[in-house]
């Protein structure tokens, strides 16, 4: 008993006491007090909640480590984040008492990289701040559906991206730099490929993820319609994005295609046709590919970023066209 004891007061100050050091006063108490209540089920949830709080840190913490494979400028600093959409949409459907599941996965996979334990805690309070803010935005906006007519969605994704995510890129950032993870001369790059990461994981993935929680029916009921386009999509992009580096005015021969999606698809099938499009051209930049393999895999894939949150946006104009 003894043992155990010394073990948990070691694991502890190895834990709580540097949070304290980096975190406001009580932050840490709050973070530990919620995380029990809902373990311990003081609210009398049922059990699909604290499921829900389980699989949402399972999630965050599996879609963040796809995301840091491709992290170029530092091991933890990727231009592509498809955990910012899932945390996201997943608080805005789901309630924002969900939080504390954010800040684990993102702790976990931010850890799992190597970065001292404090910079790992002050990262992940950021993702969880961005997750909770972009939360707060969809909420809103889905009280002024009426006046949005139908677009809510859509308003409350592009809002996000400019109130909500650069919150991550700052304390990332910031994170890094004290941690002397990062030199002073990284800074710009660092919080310039950090907002683009997750300003695209909002883009693209925040209304795939809030249409998969919100929407009763999924699919269509036509399996040959999702086929056929998603076969003409990984076609054309693989036309597209495989060839020989140039011509990059070529890659808006996909549009047409998003457009077929559009008219003949349900939301979530378009999403998934969109992600199709994103990986082929995020495999081609890996591969040393196509159009935009012009400089180095960081500006090529921020590029990426950049066509895929315009495919991103024109998917969710075209809706209401």
């Amino acid at each position: 008993m003894r043992a155990f004891s010394a073990r948990a007061v070691g694991s502890y100050q190895r834990l709580i006491c540097p949070l304290r050091q980096i975190l406001p006063s009580g932050t840490v108490e709050s973070i530990l007090y919620t995380v029990i209540r809902l373990v311990m089920n003081r609210e009398k949830k049922p059990l699909p909640g604290r499921l829900n709080g389980v699989l949402l840190a399972m999630g965050y913490f599996a879609i963040a480590r796809l995301g840091l494979l491709l992290a170029t400028v530092n091991p933890l600093t990727s231009p592509i984040w498809p955990a910012t959409g899932l945390a996201i949409a997943f608080l805005a459907a789901r309630g924002r008492i969900y939080w504390p599941a954010i800040w684990i996965g993102a702790f976990a996979a931010n850890f799992s990289t190597g970065v001292p334990i404090g910079a790992t805690a002050m990262i992940s309070t950021g993702n969880t701040l961005e997750a909770l803010i972009g939360a707060m935005i969809f909420e809103r906006t889905n009280r002024r559906s009426e006046n949005l007519f139908g677009a809510e969605k859509f308003v409350g994704t592009i809002v996000a991206s400019f109130f909500a995510t650069p919150v991550s890129a700052t304390f990332g950032t910031a994170a890094l730099f004290l941690s002397a993870t990062i030199a002073r001369g990284d800074l710009g790059s660092t919080w310039l490929t950090w907002w683009t990461g997750d300003t695209l994981g909002n883009l693209l993935f925040a209304p795939l993820f809030l249409n998969l929680l919100t929407d009763k029916k999924y699919f269509s009921g036509r399996p040959f319609r999702l086929t056929s386009v998603l076969a003409l999509a990984i076609g054309v992009s693989t036309f597209l994005f495989f060839r020989e580096a140039g011509a990059l005015y070529r890659v808006f021969l996909i549009y047409p295609v998003l457009l077929l999606a559009t008219y003949l698809l349900r939301p979530i099938e378009v999403g998934i046709v969109s992600l199709a499009i994103g990986a082929i051209s995020i495999a081609s930049v890996v591969a040393g590919r196509g159009p935009f393999h012009l400089a180095s895999t960081n500006e090529d894939l921020i590029l990426i970023a950049i066509f895929l949150g315009s495919i991103a946006i024109t998917e969710q104009i075209l809706r209401f066209v």
